[in-house]
């Protein structure tokens, strides 16, 4: 009866440790500062709004070779550095919600008057979790969000002549943020046209 009991407490405790390192391989620290893509039978499951165990085995978190790419142009907190800031951690799969600056290499705009200045523009965003599906299964995200932020400004200035330009500095910067929103809200067929990124915009700057 001993050895009956021993085999007995041994496979229940095998069973739990099998349970716990099950548990802890799929449970993910999902909520307001990060999520986690799923997959079911490999199509788009959702994204982990707060922590959870995934118990279904069928449902796949991607990471490694399969976690989305989004990347960004960014810049160290003394302005002068650019350098590209991966908002995933492709070993986890855990893809960042907090706020962010994209901050595209300076460029050159020319006002009305045909002067050359050189900007330094950035834009604060953070990811929307219910859109999330957009930026993730982009190819180049971070050089599609550069690209237009560094169009926008340079439309903006090229309406105004060099002395106009830094005087109308705020009203610049409103008018590429409301471009901005209109491209992610897509409501006026006569905004400017662009294709979501599945992103919140909640400010842009430049100097």
């Amino acid at each position: 009866m001993a050895e009956i009991a021993a085999v007995i407490i041994a496979i229940l405790l095998g069973g739990l440790l099998i349970f716990l390192i099950y548990r802890a391989a799929r449970t993910y620290d999902a909520g307001a500062h990060a999520t986690f893509i799923t997959t079911k039978g490999g199509d788009f499951y959702g994204a982990l709004r707060a922590p959870i165990t995934l118990w279904d085995p069928s449902i796949k978190v991607l990471r490694d070779r399969h976690a989305p790419d989004i990347t960004i142009m960014t810049t160290g907190a003394d302005g002068a550095q650019y350098f590209e800031k991966t908002l995933v951690n492709r070993r986890t799969g855990e893809i960042s919600l907090r706020v962010h600056t994209c901050a595209p290499r300076p460029f050159v705009a020319r006002t009305s008057d045909k002067r050359s200045l050189l900007i330094k523009a950035k834009v604060s965003f953070q990811l929307d979790i219910d859109r999330i599906q957009i930026p993730s299964q982009m190819e180049a995200f971070g050089a599609t969000l550069g690209a237009r932020i560094e169009n926008l400004f340079e439309n903006a200035i090229g309406e105004l002549e060099d002395q106009d330009v830094f005087s109308r500095q705020r009203e610049i910067e409103s008018g590429v943020l409301r471009q901005l929103l209109e491209m992610e809200a897509q409501s006026d067929p006569n905004a400017a046209t662009g294709m979501p990124l599945g992103i919140k915009i909640y400010e842009a700057m430049f100097s």
